[in-house]
């Protein structure tokens, strides 16, 4: 009776806990770190960058080298020099960041993180290319036999760059984006570097992984047709997807919508972010750690109890937060012998609950 009552107490205040955190998450104020596409600059957000920041949030817009204003050796610019301009704005952040990406720059994005996984609250993928480890950028174009980017453009291959025509800008990205904002663009696009377009991403489950992901896919797109995002947030599912009515730039043609849905995705996030904290406050005992053998197969796996258990509860979960087994078992002996499921995750997170502790440790799988 006397565990059953410090149980319900226990669960009670982290309710209690998450439910203030609920609400004081729609004050908090987040910091967006903003990627650009190819051939554009840190010039493209700055209607965004309004938005956000009338709303109270920091807004850091990161100009890729080789793009806007630093146009210079573009033939030499590589996906590294990328995923260098993006770290070293993070390295300058204290908060953790909202990191948007569009277009090319969801590949940016997704490199970055892999690299500062622990400087990255969500990632937002906007019209953006979502790879897998080991695709490129050219490997997912490919299959876009609907868009318009390939029949617009011309490869300088002695110079390693690729030109947008300047009769298709409109088709392409501004179809239904104001008239001032198509004249801005015009003065400012610029060509873009070859190499990384071909160059494969490299990711894993630990770092990359272990980021919550929302995809925004625009559904009048004509630069990555719309079927090819779906594609690709199936292939690697995120948080949410949301739908916002607009072509290939709603930075500068669905402006309040885009904003709004950052918006939320900023509530969502720091709720989330602000109940696992008060979890932790409430459940001191968060970080105790499990002994874990895996067997040589990998198939099987051997919990070490760090004491004895009238009944423990036991949970074993992806890096995506996706619940795999989950059991219950009354009077356990000192070691727990259970069979690892079946999954394409890496990297597994082991929980068990008993007497009133939270025990936890992780399993790399081969």
């Amino acid at each position: 009776m006397r565990n059953l009552l410090q149980t319900t107490t226990l669960v009670m205040v982290m309710v209690l806990f998450s439910l203030s955190a609920l609400c004081q998450s729609a004050n908090q104020k987040s910091t967006f770190m903003l990627v650009h596409g190819s051939w554009h600059g840190d010039w493209s957000w700055y209607l965004l960058e309004e938005k956000l920041t009338k709303a109270g949030h920091e807004v850091i817009s990161v100009n890729l080298p080789g793009h806007g204003l630093q146009y210079n050796n573009a033939s030499q610019i590589t996906l590294s020099d990328y995923e260098t301009a993006v770290v070293n704005a993070l390295d300058q952040v204290q908060n953790k960041v909202i990191l948007v990406g569009h277009s090319l720059g969801g590949l940016i994005i997704s490199a970055a993180a892999e690299k500062r996984p622990n400087k990255v609250q969500s990632l937002v993928y906007l019209a953006a290319f979502l790879l897998k480890n080991g695709q490129s950028v050219m490997d997912v174009s490919v299959q876009d036999s609907t868009s318009l980017i390939f029949p617009s453009t011309t490869i300088d291959s002695e110079n390693r760059i690729v030109h947008l025509s300047p009769g298709r800008i409109v088709d392409v990205f501004y179809e239904d984006a104001p008239k001032e904002t198509v004249i801005l663009s015009r003065k400012l696009l610029t060509p873009e570097p070859l190499l990384p377009l071909s160059t494969p991403l490299e990711i894993t489950e630990r770092n990359y992984g272990s980021i919550d992901r929302y995809y925004i896919t625009t559904n009048q797109d004509r630069a990555i047709s719309p079927y090819i995002q779906k594609k690709m947030y199936t292939a690697s599912p995120c948080k949410e997807v949301f739908e916002i009515n607009s072509g290939h730039s709603p930075f500068f043609s669905n402006v309040p919508e885009l904003n709004n849905i950052l918006l939320n995705i900023s509530k969502e996030t720091n709720a989330v972010a602000d109940i696992k904290k008060s979890i932790v406050s409430a459940n001191k005992t968060e970080h105790l750690q499990l002994t874990l053998y895996p067997n040589p197969t990998d198939e099987s796996l051997n919990i070490v109890l760090p004491q004895e258990f009238e009944e423990v509860s036991l949970t074993i979960t992806t890096m995506y937060g996706e619940v795999v087994l989950t059991d219950e078992i009354k009077k356990p002996s000192e070691v727990v012998s259970v069979n690892l499921p079946k999954t394409k995750s890496k990297e597994l997170i082991v929980s068990v609950t008993g007497n009133n502790q939270y025990y936890k440790g992780k399993v790399l799988r081969r």
